[in-house]
């Protein structure tokens, strides 16, 4: 619960920004819902490697 209380404000900037309306950029992306499947396989370095492959194109964005 404290880990969604943390990140709801993040997810309400960013969807109220705009970043989400930028150009995904080229490059490996990793889905939610793939995201689900390597939790389900409870390996923390497929995870780890998964969500910064997810989290890249969301830095990407923002920096662009």
């Amino acid at each position: 619960m404290e880990l969604q209380e943390m990140l709801i404000p993040i997810f309400q900037y960013v969807h109220q920004s705009g970043i989400l309306e930028k150009p995904i950029v080229e490059g490996d992306f990793i889905s939610h819902k793939e995201l689900v499947e390597v939790l389900k396989k409870r390996d923390a370095d497929a995870y780890r490697k998964a969500i910064r492959i997810h989290l890249n194109n969301h830095f990407a964005r923002i920096l662009a």
